[in-house]
C-alpha cells in the first residue's frame, strides 16, 4: 500500500508540474526523468526556469505560474481529485496544439538544450530562449505549404521587445505568408547561456559553429513534433552577422530540415584580417574625413612613441578611458577607433565636421579634439563607456566575448586597417595585437589559433554549397570581404539570390527588420521588396530549389534536391507515361483474371464442371 502511494504521489506531482507549467513543463520532466532525477529535482529546475523569465522587464505583466503549496502537501490529495486532475490535465494536454491554443504561446519560452550536442555521456543542459508568434498562422493553407520564418539571433535581449512580433517588417511578411514567427536565441548571447554568464573560463569551448547548428536542428525538431507541424512546412530562416553565417550554413548543411535561408551580412570566409570593414567606413564618410582622422590618430600615435607611462595614461583618462591597459597601447587605440567608427555610421555630418573642422590645427591641438571628442560625444553623450568597447575587459552580461572567442577559435575576420594610407583603424590594431589578446583571453582553452583552410572547406568559405540561398548586402557593407562570393553563389543555383540594396550606410540592410516608417529611404523600401519576392517565390516554388533566374550550370554544382528543371521534367513526364502504360497492362490482366476465376468459382459453387474452353 505504501509503494502504491508513493506511485500515486509521483504521478500527482507530475500532473501538477504539468498544469502549472504546461506542455514545456511536461517536456522538462520527461527530460530530467530519463536521467533518474528527484520530482523535486525536477521542480527545482522549473524554479530555475522560472527565475530566468522573471528577470525579463517586459514581464512584469504576464501572469506566472503558481507553486505557493509545498510538494509535500500533494502526498495528502485524496485519489479521487488526482484522478479529476489527471483527466482534466490530460484534455488541456490533447488540446495544446490546437490553432486557438497555440496563439496564446507566452511572450517568451524556453527549451531544454545540450550544452555539447557530440557528447551523449554528458547530461548537461541549458534553456536557450526563444518567441513565438502564431495569431497569422494557417497550417493548412489553401494554395500553399504551411511556412514558418525563424529568426536567428544574438541580440534579442537588448533590442527585442514582444511589440515586434506584431509590427516589425518579419511580423509584416508573417501576416502576408500566412506564416508562424519564431525568433531563436543564439547559444552565449543574452540569457542563453550554459554557464551563468561565465564568458572567461574552459566553459566557451562549447561555443562553436557546429553547437550552434545542432542548437537549431534540435528546435526545429523540437517544435515540428510538440506543435504538430505538417509534414510539408517549409522552414525559412533569417539571421544577420554572426547569425547570417549560421542560418546559410545550416541551409547548405541540412537542406531536408529547411527550405531556404535569407542572410544580411553573413560573417561566412575564415580569414585573419576583414580590411574591408575600414575600406568600408571610408567610402561612406568620404577621403576629407577619412584624412582628419587617420592624422588625429597619427598625431597620438607619434606623441605616444615619446610619453611615458604617465603621460600615456593622463591622455587616455582625458579620452574617457580610465583603466589600465594591459596589452599595449593597441589596446587603447582599437578601443577608441572603433567607438569612433561605429558613431561615424550613425551620426557622420557631425562627427566628420568636428574632425575635419580641426584637421589644420597643430597635432596637439588635434588630439586634445580627439580626446574630447571621445569622452564627450562617444563615451558620455551615447551612454557607451571606455571600457564597454574594449574586447580584453568585456566580460559584462551582454558580452561581445562569446563572438571574440569564436574569432579566436574558428573565424579570424579581426578588423584591421584598410589597405590605403588613411586607415581609420590606428597601425598598432594589426592581426599580431589580435593574436596577442586571444592568447591572454584564451590560451588555456585554445591550443591553437584557427585554421582558415579547413574551416572554409568544412564550411563552404564564400562559396556556400546549396541552393535557395539569399544573401542582403549593401553599397557599403564592412563585411563583404568575409562575406559571399556573388558570382559562385548565383552561379551555382539558379534558385538562389543576391540582393545589393543602394543603401550608403555602411549597415542600413540589417534596418529591413525594424517597423517601416514614413523618414525610411527609399532604398530600404526597395530592399524590403526585394526581400518580399524572394519569400513570395520560396511560398508558391511547387518543388524545392525551383530556378528563377536561369544562370549557367556550373560544372561544380553539388547540390541534389532538385536545382535541374530540365531533368525534373523529363522525369515527371516519363513517370506519367510509364505509369499509363504500367497502369493499362494490370487492368487488362486483371480483367482476364477476373473472368477466368470467376468462371470457375461459379462452377465449384453450383457442383458443375468447369469447361475452360467455355
Amino acid at each position: 500500500m505504501q509503494a502504491s502511494t508513493s506511485a500515486m504521489t509521483k504521478a500527482v506531482r507530475m500532473v501538477v508540474l504539468f498544469c502549472c507549467y504546461g506542455k514545456e513543463g511536461t517536456l522538462v520532466c520527461h527530460y530530467h526523468s530519463s536521467k533518474h532525477l528527484t520530482t523535486d529535482s525536477v521542480l527545482s529546475h522549473l524554479n530555475h526556469k522560472q527565475a530566468i523569465m522573471d528577470q525579463h522587464f517586459w514581464h512584469s505583466d504576464v501572469k506566472k505560474p503558481r507553486m505557493s503549496a509545498p510538494m509535500s502537501f500533494m502526498g495528502h490529495v485524496p485519489f479521487q481529485l488526482a484522478l479529476i486532475m489527471i483527466i482534466a490535465c490530460f484534455f488541456s494536454a490533447t488540446g495544446a496544439t490546437t490553432q486557438s491554443q497555440f496563439k496564446d504561446l507566452p511572450p517568451v519560452q524556453l527549451i531544454d538544450q545540450p550544452v555539447d550536442h557530440f557528447n551523449m555521456q554528458d547530461g548537461d543542459s541549458f534553456y536557450q530562449r526563444y518567441w513565438s508568434q502564431s495569431r497569422w498562422w494557417k497550417p493548412q493553407p489553401t494554395s500553399h505549404a504551411p511556412l514558418v520564418l525563424l529568426q536567428v539571433t544574438s541580440v534579442a535581449s537588448t533590442t527585442y521587445t514582444p511589440q515586434q512580433m506584431n509590427s516589425s517588417t518579419l511580423a509584416t511578411w508573417a501576416q502576408n505568408l500566412d506564416a508562424l514567427l519564431i525568433t531563436l536565441e543564439s547559444r552565449y548571447t543574452g540569457l542563453s547561456t550554459p554557464f551563468n554568464d561565465n564568458y572567461t573560463t574552459v566553459d566557451l569551448k562549447f561555443d562553436t559553429t557546429d553547437q550552434h547548428l545542432q542548437d537549431v536542428v534540435a528546435f526545429i525538431v523540437n517544435q515540428t513534433a510538440v506543435l504538430s507541424l505538417p509534414n510539408n512546412t517549409r522552414w525559412i530562416l533569417i539571421g544577420s552577422l554572426f547569425d547570417g553565417g549560421y542560418v546559410t550554413w545550416f541551409r547548405s548543411k541540412f537542406p531536408q530540415l529547411s527550405f531556404g535561408s535569407i542572410a544580411f551580412s553573413p560573417y561566412l570566409k575564415a580569414q585573419a584580417a576583414n580590411t574591408g570593414y575600414d575600406s568600408a567606413y571610408q567610402r561612406f564618410i568620404g577621403p576629407d574625413c577619412t584624412a582628419a582622422v587617420h592624422d588625429a590618430f597619427a598625431a597620438v600615435i607619434a606623441a605616444f612613441a615619446t610619453y611615458n607611462d604617465a603621460q600615456k595614461t593622463a591622455y587616455m583618462e582625458s579620452c574617457g578611458c580610465d583603466f589600465a591597459m594591459t596589452t599595449g597601447d593597441a589596446e587603447f587605440f582599437y578601443t577608441t577607433s572603433i567607438a569612433l567608427i561605429g558613431e561615424l555610421g550613425w551620426n557622420t555630418a557631425s562627427i566628420c565636421t568636428n574632425l575635419t573642422s580641426a584637421h589644420s590645427m597643430t597635432s596637439d591641438k588635434q588630439m586634445a579634439n580627439l580626446a574630447a571628442l571621445l569622452k564627450g560625444r562617444i563615451f558620455v553623450e551615447s551612454g557607451d563607456t571606455c571600457a564597454g568597447w574594449n574586447i580584453v575587459l568585456d566580460t559584462t552580461q551582454q558580452s561581445f566575448r562569446s563572438i571574440f572567442y569564436m574569432q579566436c577559435a574558428e573565424l579570424g575576420q579581426f578588423e584591421v586597417g584598410g589597405t590605403t594610407t588613411s586607415s581609420l583603424i590606428p597601425a598598432p590594431v594589426n592581426d599580431a595585437w589580435f593574436q596577442t589578446v586571444c592568447t591572454k583571453l584564451f590560451g588555456h582553452v585554445l591550443r591553437s589559433g584557427p585554421n582558415y583552410p579547413i574551416f572554409n572547406a568544412n564550411n563552404g568559405g564564400s562559396s556556400p554549397g546549396g541552393c535557395n540561398l539569399a544573401f542582403v548586402t549593401s553599397r557599403n557593407d564592412p563585411y563583404t570581404s568575409i562575406g559571399p562570393d556573388r558570382a559562385a553563389v548565383m552561379a551555382s543555383s539558379g534558385s538562389n539570390r543576391y540582393i545589393d540594396t543602394d543603401c550608403t550606410a555602411p549597415l542600413d540592410n540589417l534596418s529591413i527588420f525594424s517597423s517601416p516608417t514614413d523618414s525610411d529611404p527609399p532604398c530600404l523600401s526597395d530592399a524590403r521588396a526585394s526581400v518580399w519576392k524572394v519569400l513570395e517565390e520560396w511560398r508558391d516554388d511547387p518543388i524545392v530549389c525551383a530556378s528563377h533566374n536561369k544562370p549557367t550550370p556550373s560544372p561544380h554544382n553539388n547540390n541534389d534536391d532538385g536545382d535541374d528543371d530540365k531533368a525534373t521534367i523529363a522525369a515527371a513526364v516519363t513517370g506519367v507515361v510509364v505509369g499509363v502504360v504500367v497502369g493499362t497492362c494490370c487492368f487488362v490482366l486483371g480483367a482476364v483474371l477476373a473472368q477466368l476465376y470467376g468462371r470457375r468459382a461459379y462452377m465449384a459453387l453450383t457442383h458443375r464442371q468447369w469447361d475452360p474452353l467455355n
